[in-house]
Formats: structure tokens, sequence, C-alpha cells
């Protein structure tokens, strides 16, 4: 269901609720931090979520709802969505009545994070790495305050994105080198990777990086890396 620039109202969310989609896309809507975890609570069904340019507040209360079922987050270009606000939403559920550590996890299912053009810097990779077990695409565009040590973050055991990440964006990537390459050569599932503006990143290096995988990459777009396709 789509209710892009919408002002979401009451038989907005009896509506949804009703309706119980799989998908829900609620960019550059006017849902508060009220009305969101009533409805996540209550769709059952939910697997992908996206919550372009809403207000940092609303998203910011996800931290109230228990999300395993969630697979796909998009909190691209929501303004000030920060380091304390990712940890705020990832950081597990402490009710005592769930005893086993997974089960604390809110996005325990959460297979592909979105944060294109957010505030965040390195530490929030803390946050992706502890709390993201099973994380395979990431996506960091345009996120100026990424450096190298981010990725080295994402890349070095007993992080789970060193066996589980298939695909990261860094378009766009002020501050990001040639030296993530090195670490990025780490993940061993790693089949696409997005440098194009990424200014520090020259192309050769990463026709470097895709000639040494193991999984028959090439570069196109001049600094797209992914699989090859293979011609029948």
């Amino acid at each position: 269901m789509d209710f892009t620039q919408k002002h979401i109202s009451s038989e907005h969310l009896k509506g949804i609720v009703r309706r119980q989609p799989e998908i829900l896309i609620l960019d550059w809507c006017h849902i508060n931090k009220y009305q969101l975890p009533w409805l996540i609570q209550r769709l059952t069904n939910l697997r992908e979520l996206s919550l372009i340019s809403v207000n940092a507040k609303s998203v910011i209360a996800l931290r109230s709802c228990y999300c395993a079922h969630l697979q796909t987050l998009n909190v691209s270009f929501v303004s000030n969505f920060n380091d304390a606000a990712l940890r705020e939403i990832l950081c597990p559920n402490n009710d005592s009545r769930r005893g086993h550590t997974d089960e604390k996890i809110r996005f325990r299912n959460l297979h592909t994070l979105k944060m294109a053009g957010t505030d965040i810097t390195d530490i929030a990779m803390r946050y992706v790495t502890q709390y993201l077990p099973n994380l395979t695409h990431l996506c960091l565009s345009s996120c100026p305050r990424i450096t190298d040590a981010g990725i080295a973050q994402l890349c070095t055991k007993p992080a789970s994105t060193v066996t589980t990440l298939v695909s990261l964006n860094l378009s766009q990537s002020k501050l990001v080198t040639e030296l993530s390459l090195e670490h990025l050569s780490k993940c061993e599932r790693l089949t696409r990777l997005d440098l194009r503006h990424s200014s520090q990143v020259s192309t050769q290096a990463l026709i470097k990086f895709a000639a040494k995988s193991e999984h028959n990459l090439q570069v196109r777009d001049i600094k797209l890396v992914d699989k090859r396709q293979v011609k029948s």
C-alpha cells in the first residue's frame, strides 16, 4: 500500500490495519510518533516499510515496536536521523518475559536497511553489526560522515556482515577511500558494491577489487561492481 505524501488520519490507520499489507510506503507522510507504533504493532504480515523523509521523532517511535517480522526498512533522507536515533530503534527489547537473547533483538529478521542521506557516522555501524544478524543489503549512499573506519567494522569478525552482506551502496561517499576496498574483500558474499560519485575511489582500484573476487564480478557504469551476466 502506498500513502506517499498523505496526511495520515485515523481512518487511514484503520483502513491499513484492515488490509494487512505486506508492503507499506509512507514516504513524505505526515504521521506522528503515536500513530506509527500503533499501526506497526497491528500489522502482523508487514515485511517492507518505507519511511523516506518522515519526521525523525515518528521513526524513533519504532523503538516501542516488536518488529521481528520486518525484512526491509527504509529511513532514507529522514532529517536529524543520527547514530542515537538508530541506536534507539535497534537496541534489544528489554522485556524480561523474552528469555532468549535473539528474541530480544527487535529487527532480527531484517535483511535490507536503507539509510541514504542521513546524519549517521561510523558509530552507527557498531549498532548495525550488533543488532542486525541477518543483514544482506545496506544502503549508505550520500551519508557524508561515513569513513573507512565505519566500513572496517562491517568487515571485521565477529560482525555477522562478514558472512551475510551481499550488497553495499556507498555512492556519493566523500570520505570513503580505497582502503575500504581492502576491508570489503573480507566480506565473503559481497557481489554488489556501488561507489559511483565517490571521488576518493578510482575505477582502476574497483577493477582490481572485482578481479580478485571469486564471484565473477565486473565493473560497469564507471564505479558499480556487480556480478557478470553469464550469456546462455
